[in-house]
C-alpha cells in the first residue's frame, strides 16, 4: 500500500505541468484557413498567364502625326532612361504610317521626338515637353505625338567687309519687350551659312555673335511652311558688367534693366559666378537702371564698340 500511495501522489503533482505543456502547443499552432467557397475554387483552378521572366523587355508603341492628322515618316523617337545613369538612349524611326516601336528593358524613360528634314521643305516644331513613361516587363505602353508645322530660317553671317564668319552662334531671344540671348539656334559653317528648321510660328528675335563681334537684334516673323532668309553683319560689340553698391561701397542685389536709344529694353543674364551681364551691345547710347525698394539709380552710357568690356557702378541709397 505504501508504494501505491507514493505513485498516486507523483501522478497528481505532475498533472498541472502536463496540462500546461499541451495548452502551450495548442496556442502555438497557426490558425487554419477559412473554408473555400465554390468561387474560390474556380478562381484557383482557372488558367493564369505565366509570370514575366526577370528582365523581360517591354514595348512602347505610338504614332507621330501632324495637327492635320497626316502621318510623319522618318522622324526619330528617342527613349532616354531617367535618371540616365550612364545608360545610352534607345531610338527608333517612324515608318510610312508614322508608327514606331521601341523594345525597352523595364525602367522609367523620357520620350522625345526629333523632327526630321523633309524633301518637300516642310518642317515641324519639336514638342515643348517630353513624355514620361514607365515600361513594365512584357507590357506595352502607347505614346502618340502630334506635331505643329513650323517655319524655317536660313541665312548668312558676315563681317563688315562681307567676308563669311565661321562658327558664329545664332541665338534666339524672347519677344516680350525684354530681350536677352536665351537659347542657341545654330552655328555657321565655313561659308558663314546657317539653317534652322522647326521654328514655332510667331515673332522671334535673333542675334549672332562671334568673339568680340555681334549683330544687332533682328525681329523675324515665323510662319508655318515658310522659309525666311536673313543676312546678319557683325560689328565690334561691348559687354556691360554692372555692380550695385550702397553709399559705403558694400555690394547690393537690385533689379537691373537696360534700354537702347530705340527704346528696346534688355534684361541681364547671370554667368557661372551669379554676376549679372548685359550685351552684346553695338555702338550707341544706352541707359542702365537699378532699383532696390524705393531707391533708383540710373546711368547713361555712350558705347563706341571699341571696348569689349564696360564695368558700371550704380549707387543705391
Amino acid at each position: 500500500m505504501g508504494y501505491r500511495r507514493l505513485a498516486l501522489l507523483v501522478v497528481l503533482a505532475c498533472a498541472p505541468a502536463c496540462r500546461s505543456g499541451v495548452e502551450d502547443k495548442a496556442a502555438a499552432q497557426p490558425e487554419l484557413p477559412a473554408p473555400r467557397t465554390p468561387a474560390d475554387a474556380e478562381a484557383r483552378l482557372a488558367p493564369r498567364p505565366p509570370p514575366p521572366l526577370p528582365g523581360a523587355a517591354g514595348r512602347v508603341l505610338g504614332r507621330v502625326t501632324s495637327t492635320a492628322g497626316e502621318p510623319l515618316p522618318e522622324f526619330a523617337v528617342e527613349a532616354r532612361p531617367e535618371p540616365p545613369g550612364g545608360r545610352a538612349p534607345r531610338r527608333a524611326r517612324t515608318d510610312a504610317r508614322g508608327a514606331f516601336a521601341l523594345e525597352l528593358p523595364p525602367d522609367v524613360y523620357v520620350l522625345r521626338v526629333a523632327p526630321a528634314a523633309r524633301a518637300d521643305g516642310r518642317s515641324f516644331v519639336e514638342p515643348p515637353t517630353d513624355r514620361l513613361v514607365v515600361v513594365a516587363p512584357a507590357e506595352e505602353e502607347r505614346v502618340d505625338f502630334t506635331l505643329e508645322e513650323g517655319g524655317a530660317l536660313v541665312g548668312f553671317v558676315g563681317d563688315a567687309q562681307g567676308r563669311p564668319v565661321d562658327s558664329a552662334i545664332l541665338y534666339a531671344g524672347p519677344v516680350n519687350g525684354l530681350s536677352q540671348p536665351s537659347r542657341e539656334l545654330a552655328r555657321t559653317d565655313a561659308e558663314g551659312r546657317f539653317e534652322v528648321q522647326g521654328l514655332a510660328p510667331g515673332r522671334l528675335f535673333v542675334l549672332a555673335t562671334a568673339a568680340a563681334l555681334a549683330s544687332g537684334w533682328r525681329e523675324i516673323a515665323i510662319e508655318p511652311g515658310v522659309t525666311r532668309a536673313l543676312a546678319l553683319e557683325l560689328a565690334p560689340c561691348t559687354w556691360i558688367l554692372p555692380r550695385c553698391v550702397d553709399a559705403q561701397g558694400a555690394r547690393l542685389a537690385a533689379e537691373l534693366l537696360a534700354e537702347d536709344g530705340a527704346g528696346q529694353r534688355y534684361l541681364p543674364f547671370l554667368d557661372g559666378q551669379a554676376r549679372p551681364w548685359f550685351g552684346p551691345f553695338l555702338a550707341g547710347t544706352y541707359r542702365l537702371s537699378a532699383r532696390r525698394g524705393t531707391s533708383v539709380s540710373e546711368r547713361s552710357l555712350v558705347l563706341s564698340g571699341a571696348e569689349p568690356l564696360y564695368e558700371v557702378e550704380l549707387v543705391l541709397e
